[in-house]
């Protein structure tokens, strides 16, 4: 028999981590009666070719020169296709072009020029950086048009030859709410979180993860980020600390609910399982009328 202390020793020396030892009656670590929940996760091994990802940035034009810039200096595999007005495809070089989005046949044209050259670990990061303030008016449509050309990417996919799916990152620039500070200067681009989460379920085999900067001249941290192969989705950096969303207890004040008997109380969705559990409870504490 082994203590829970002996266990987490033996585990962690054997390539877990994250191991844990839960006892419901709180014995020590040395106890061997009690019954306990032990939990541990293999270490993720690095797969040790991040140089050999191919990267596909589709981006508007003053962020390519951004990313251009940044990753002439490193010996990362990519590809730059920049948003623009033209309706034909134009190659500018051996690694980047420049298509108009919102033609579904481009990017098709482009991506087959990509699978063709034989590249299997392919990653797709649609990159959204904010220029600064948009007028109120043109909110909404600015968001549409981005979400349109996040469609027309994923549905190239399928007509562009790719031998395995590639990876999917939609990226915004201070599109989420992570602290007090937060200008939220990129809100038009949080739609694509939506249209990110329905494309997750959806297609699981792109694996599809959403990071949100700050900033977008630090851009290694990005570059680190989807080269990590980690396996959160919901990813965000501020001011070079990374937060991934979690599940948090929440604590109960512990203020009883008040109900009064002169008023209504309307249950959306009142026949279903918890309508009718919410029905008894509003009943139970003296409401009269349920709608």
């Amino acid at each position: 028999l082994l203590s829970d202390k002996k266990w987490k020793e033996f585990l962690t020396e054997n390539g877990f981590d994250s191991v844990n030892a839960i006892s419901p009656l709180n014995k020590r670590d040395e106890s061997f009666t009690s019954q306990s929940i032990i939990s541990a996760s293999v270490k993720k091994e690095s797969s040790g070719n991040n140089s050999e990802k191919h990267l596909v940035f589709f981006t508007d034009g003053k962020s390519s020169k951004i990313i251009s810039k940044f990753l002439k200096k490193s010996d990362q595999k990519y590809t730059i296709i920049e948003n623009s007005d033209k309706d034909k495809l134009d190659q500018n070089s051996v690694k980047e072009f420049e298509i108009n989005f919102s033609n579904k046949e481009n990017i098709v044209n482009v991506l087959k020029k990509i699978t063709e050259s034989g590249n299997e670990n392919i990653s797709l990061i649609y990159v959204n950086f904010h220029s600064g303030s948009v007028k109120t008016d043109d909110v909404e449509k600015l968001s549409a048009i981005c979400c349109m050309n996040a469609v027309n990417i994923i549905q190239a996919i399928s007509q562009s030859g790719f031998e395995k799916s590639p990876s999917l990152y939609f990226v915004t620039q201070d599109s989420q709410k992570i602290s007090e500070d937060d200008n939220l200067k990129g809100l038009l681009y949080s739609p694509l979180w939506g249209l990110a989460k329905v494309v997750s379920m959806e297609h699981p085999e792109f694996h599809c993860k959403r990071i949100d900067i700050d900033s977008k001249e630090d851009f290694q941290i990005l570059l680190n980020e989807i080269n990590s192969d980690s396996e959160d989705d919901l990813i965000a950096f501020r001011n070079g600390k990374r937060f991934v969303s979690r599940l948090e207890r929440m604590s109960h004040s512990g203020n009883d609910l008040t109900v009064k008997d002169d008023c209504t109380y309307l249950i959306t969705g009142g026949l279903g399982g918890l309508g009718i559990l919410t029905a008894k409870l509003l009943a139970e504490k003296g409401a009269k009328h349920l709608i």
